[in-house]
């Protein structure tokens, strides 16, 4: 009588329950895990990872012409997040002998212009208007991009005024009524109209005006 033989049958269970195992472990393992919570079955999945994406600079760029057609300044403001940032050239009408004057960055609640009538009647000097909060300055240069006497690259005007008449402070200034001097309009300390005055550029001087 032949006897019965149990060793391949010892070896293929193990085998048989390994590969169970495997194929179970494969099946939860691949695409959503699942689980349990009170009855509830729900899956999870691998987030994307955000991609960042970089945010371009806006750039504007204006131009203030002199009066008399023959000078431009070129009024350059690169946006950002935080802020802009302004950047003033001069040039000849056709754009050429281009040279920068002035830059400045600034919050978002401050800004700063050139005026229509910036250019000085000689195409000398120009001034340039910022707004800070309610509060402003007024910047003089020379077009040239050369500094004045003592060094400075630009005459803070307000400051100046500040000085010497404490009795008000500088609502605007217009414009040029001469090359030199520039027109000046002021309010007291209440708010009420206060007189007109000319600043004049080479002399660093203030003149109150008989009317406006």
């Amino acid at each position: 009588m032949a006897s019965f033989n149990k060793k391949p049958f010892l070896v293929i269970i193990p085998i048989f329950i390994i590969g169970i195992l495997a194929i179970f472990f494969t099946i939860q393992l691949s695409g959503a895990s699942k689980y349990s919570s009170n009855g509830f079955s729900f899956a999870t999945r691998a987030l994307p990872v955000p991609t960042l994406v970089p945010t371009k600079d806006k750039t504007d760029i204006t131009e203030v012409q002199s009066a008399d057609g023959t000078m431009k300044l070129i009024i350059k403001v690169t946006s950002k997040a935080g802020g802009q940032t302004y950047t003033f050239s001069v040039s000849d009408i056709a754009g050429l002998n281009k040279k920068t004057i002035f830059m400045k960055t600034l919050s978002k609640n401050q800004s700063l212009q050139a005026p229509a009538n910036s250019w000085s009647i000689d195409n000398k000097y120009l001034f340039l208007k910022e707004q800070d909060d309610g509060s402003l300055s007024f910047f003089v240069f020379k077009a040239n991009g050369e500094p004045f006497a003592n060094g400075e690259d630009y005459i803070d005007v307000v400051p100046l005024f500040s000085n010497k008449e404490s009795s008000y402070r500088i609502a605007d200034i217009t414009g040029w009524d001469s090359a030199t001097l520039l027109h000046i309009f002021t309010i007291s300390a209440n708010g009420a109209k206060g007189p007109s005055f000319w600043f004049d550029v080479e002399s660093k001087t203030f003149m109150m005006l008989g009317s406006e």
